[in-house]
């Protein structure tokens, strides 16, 4: 999926890919909206349009088991993010695979949303909860409502605190460390030791403290230098001030490290303002719909960190239907490898109109030909 790590030099175009093999992050972030947006998705007859470029028709014996109707509440902390955007229609596409009706509703970074949100779905019964990134502690009373009522809750998405793991079901959300890991090598292959460098963090939730403590561990490690690591704030403007702050303390700032992709394209704009293009690199995370376009236009944007995480979407829905249909216990977590890890350069940018080095469709189609053979739905 990705190119093997080459040492560069540093200041040659283009860069070359790195890749060990390879969410929100839990996003937090500002809406204009005051109420939290909630969307159904079409259950079975109307699924079975949406995924069949996903998953091909075959043919199945007629006594299999059928999947019986099922309603999936997804409660997202802020849908505005791509990498959030990318994992819930992940989800929404695997579960309408099979017949079931998702409700999403986006609580835009807001924990009360949060907690609405799980309440109403525990009044009206759902049969399952899925957490797009939302840290447990901030739902805790909510959570623990559900596992009085019987209802399976799944973490899924950027890393939480593990202190709360208890109130959930299962935890299949990506490994922030291992996502960070590759990006923290290729900027030890890319700058000279001793350069200094900035991050752009955000401690509030676990999955932005991983990766800036990550980046900061393995770029120390080989002589870089941290010289600067302000929190930021989910703004255009507050991580282009944040950024401007940084290049004007140290002019000889050699990378930045915005931990969010949201960040992104207020670090680009804070380095063109300086007009520092030539000197000051930028690694990110995820390959998105903000930061392809920014790395496809701005030759400092060399790399960013990605993994093939829609995986657990699929891999989510294959569990809920051993729970359902064999009685099996969920999975805990998501099994060693499961997730691929590594980044993406212009070498290996996805193509327009793709978030990310893999497609729901190449995930999903071999989760759906195997429920096949033992499901009819």
């Amino acid at each position: 999926m990705f190119k093997s790590r080459h040492r560069g030099i540093r200041r040659l175009r283009p860069v070359l890919a790195v890749g060990a093999g390879l969410l929100l992050v839990g996003v937090a972030g500002c809406s204009s909206s005051s109420s939290s947006s909630e969307t159904t998705a079409p259950p079975a007859s109307s699924a079975a349009a949406s995924s069949e470029s996903a998953a091909p028709e075959s043919s199945a014996p007629a006594d299999l088991p059928a999947v019986p109707a099922k309603r999936i509440a997804y409660v997202e902390i802020f849908l505005q993010a791509p990498i959030e955007m990318r994992i819930n229609n992940a989800f929404v596409e695997s579960a309408q695979a099979v017949g079931w009706e998702v409700t999403t509703t986006d609580v835009q970074a807001d924990p009360q949303k949060a907690n609405d949100a799980i309440n109403s779905a525990i009044l009206q019964a759902y049969d399952a909860i899925v957490l797009g990134s939302v840290e447990p502690a901030l739902v805790q009373e909510s959570l623990k409502k559900a596992q009085e009522a019987g209802i399976p809750v799944i973490a899924m998405g950027g890393e939480s605190r593990h202190d709360l793991d208890a109130l959930l079901s299962a935890v299949y959300t990506e490994d922030d460390t291992s996502l960070s890991e590759p990006l923290a090598a290729k900027l030890c292959d890319e700058l000279e030791p001793g350069s200094e460098i900035g991050l752009l963090r955000f401690d509030l939730f676990y999955s932005g403290q991983l990766r800036g403590d990550t980046i900061k561990a393995g770029a120390e490690a080989c002589g870089l230098k941290v010289v600067a690591e302000p929190e930021a704030e989910q703004t255009l403007a507050d991580s282009q001030a944040k950024t401007a702050a940084i290049i004007n303390q140290f002019p000889n700032l050699a990378a930045m490290v915005p931990v969010y992709d949201t960040f992104t394209a207020g670090t680009v704009q804070a380095i063109k303002a300086a007009k520092k293009q030539d000197q000051i690199d930028v690694y990110s995370y995820y390959a998105d719909a903000i930061n392809n376009p920014l790395m496809r236009d701005n030759e400092n944007v060399v790399a960013l960190a990605d993994c093939d995480c829609v995986i657990a979407a699929p891999f989510t829905v294959n569990a809920l239907l051993d729970l359902w249909m064999n009685s099996t216990p969920l999975a805990p977590t998501l099994p060693d490898g499961t997730i691929t890890y590594g980044v993406v350069t212009r070498d290996n940018i996805p193509p327009e109109g793709q978030d990310g080095p893999v497609t729901v469709e190449s995930v999903l189609t071999p989760f759906v030909e195997q429920w096949r053979t033992k499901y009819a739905f």
